[in-house]
Parts: C-alpha cells; sequence; structure tokens
C-alpha cells in the first residue's frame, strides 16, 4: 500500500507539474493572441473614423460650394435690382426730392446736412425745421 500511495503522489505531482508549465503556454499564448486581436481592433476603428472625418470633409465642402453658388446667384439678383433701381431713378429728380422729404417727415430726430454755395455747412435738426402751413389758401 505504500508503493500505492508514493505512486499516486509522485504521478499527481508530474501531472501538476507538466499541466503547469502547459497552462502557462497556454496562457502566454492567449495573451498574444489577445494583444493581437486588441490591435487589430484599434487599427480598424483609427481606418473607421479617418473614413468619417474624410467623409465629413467632403460634406463640408459640397456645403461651402453650395452655399458660394447661393451667395453667387443673391449677389446677382442685387445687382440687377440695382441697375433697374438706378435706371428709374436716373432721370427722375421730383422722385428723389420726394422721398427725401418723406424721409424727413419720417425721421423726427435726424440731423440733416445741408451744402451752401459758400462751403460752410448747415447742420439742422428736424424739430428746428419750421413747419409749412397746412391750411389750405381760399
Amino acid at each position: 500500500m505504500k508503493r500505492l500511495t508514493i505512486l499516486i503522489i509522485s504521478t499527481s505531482l508530474f501531472m501538476s507539474l507538466s499541466s503547469c508549465s502547459w497552462y502557462r503556454n497556454y496562457k502566454r499564448e492567449q495573451s498574444r493572441l489577445d494583444a493581437e486581436n486588441n490591435g487589430k481592433s484599434m487599427l480598424l476603428e483609427a481606418e473607421s473614423s479617418k473614413k468619417v472625418a474624410i467623409e465629413t470633409a467632403k460634406a463640408n465642402l459640397e456645403s461651402a460650394k453650395l452655399n458660394a453658388e447661393a451667395d453667387q446667384i443673391r449677389a446677382s439678383g442685387i445687382a440687377a435690382a440695382n441697375k433697374i433701381i438706378g435706371q428709374s431713378l436716373e432721370n427722375n429728380k421730383a422722385y428723389l426730392e420726394w422721398l427725401w422729404i418723406d424721409n424727413i417727415e419720417k425721421n423726427q430726430n435726424a440731423v440733416y446736412y445741408i451744402p451752401t454755395e459758400n462751403k460752410v455747412p448747415i447742420f439742422m435738426n428736424n424739430n428746428k425745421i419750421p413747419k409749412l402751413p397746412t391750411e389750405e389758401i381760399k
């Protein structure tokens, strides 16, 4: 019986030592594979982030181009409108005088510059301009 006990103990000890070495190798290999997989996943994540950044930049570029085109169209429309207004006012002194008088009446607190022949400007506040009588002359 003594021999059997020694045999069992020595077999158990041998199995423990050999399995311990095998387990260490297994763990080492698993760590290496985990590190490799972690590196691959980080690379895939970086590539994905790069693609997202590129697509975002492309979208921003396209948006800027469309906004620039819209600004050009808007500017062309404003230029055409200004040309039409300028042409209609070119020989229309009476309308411009009426518009000036109308704005004087609307802006009660405005200060106006009135040029003179002596090159001495006159500044007048709308409150100091004498009002014309509004009664009709019979």
